[in-house]
């Protein structure tokens, strides 16, 4: 392990070379971008218990093979879509070097009837770093959201919202520990009678060594899904949504 060898070799003295730290970087994952309905369900949707979830995709510009993708086997459990994140992480050794790797993942989630209302989109994750010397480490997850129908009607114009949040550590000290994120997409505050949603969120993991005896890691583990939050009104309330008697839809652009 780098960051292991790193840790021994600073604690005896040695130095680490910059072609020893070149063929370490040379050596790190890359990612593809793939259609995940494609690859894991044979082109199916991904079907939840009230919505689906279509169009599910992973971009970060290297060829595509779900081998070295960072999202791999997703399933649908209730309404969360889940993937395992697979040898997703930044890491510099031997600076200065920053090391950045970002995917982003989209989808289009659809209400399974026009009655059942898509409230909020959650996302959480976390993983793990490591910083020795003069090094440090983000992980950042930013997201955008766009409602496309309400009640089953398409929009005139889209109501759309965004925003991000960051974890960041740095040396000295040296230091090792687990971070978190979490993002609740609230689509329901201004579009409260959503139907289909094209949602998005972005993960960048950023890895700083300031010189040869300097390293940072920094890596996503976990990824509890994308869990969807719907609604069910009162037939009286829904029955007056679809006649346009209740102005839940607020056309307004809205960032989180």
């Amino acid at each position: 392990m780098v960051r292991q060898s790193l840790r021994i070799m600073l604690a005896k003295g040695f130095v680490f070379s910059m072609g020893l730290a070149a063929a370490v970087l040379a050596s790190s994952a890359h990612a593809g971008t793939i259609n995940l309905n494609d690859v894991y369900n044979g082109s199916a949707p991904f079907v939840g218990t009230n919505v689906t979830f279509t169009d599910v995709i992973e971009e970060n510009g290297a060829p595509a093979d779900p081998a070295i993708n960072f999202y791999q086997s997703p399933i649908v459990l209730t309404d969360t879509l889940n993937a395992n994140p697979v040898n997703f992480r930044a890491e510099a050794v031997g600076g200065p070097q920053t090391v950045n790797t970002a995917s982003r993942l989209e989808m289009l989630v659809t209400s399974n009837n026009p009655n059942i209302f898509i409230d909020q989109i959650v996302v959480n994750e976390a993983g793990d770093y490591d910083i020795l010397g003069n090094g440090w480490v983000e992980a950042k997850l930013s997201y955008t959201w766009e409602v496309l129908e309400a009640g089953g009607v398409p929009l005139g114009s889209p109501v759309s919202g965004n925003g991000s949040i960051l974890f960041g550590a740095n040396s000295p000290p040296a230091s090792s520990g687990i971070w978190a994120n979490m993002i609740v997409a609230d689509i329901g505050s201004s579009v409260g009678n959503a139907t289909k949603v094209a949602f998005s969120f972005t993960n960048t993991l950023k890895a700083h060594a300031d010189d040869v005896i300097s390293l940072g890691f920094v890596a996503k583990k976990q990824l509890d899904g994308v869990q969807v939050i719907t609604t069910v009104p009162e037939p009286a309330t829904a029955s007056l949504l679809l006649l346009g008697l209740i102005p839940l839809a607020r056309r307004v652009r809205r960032r989180d």
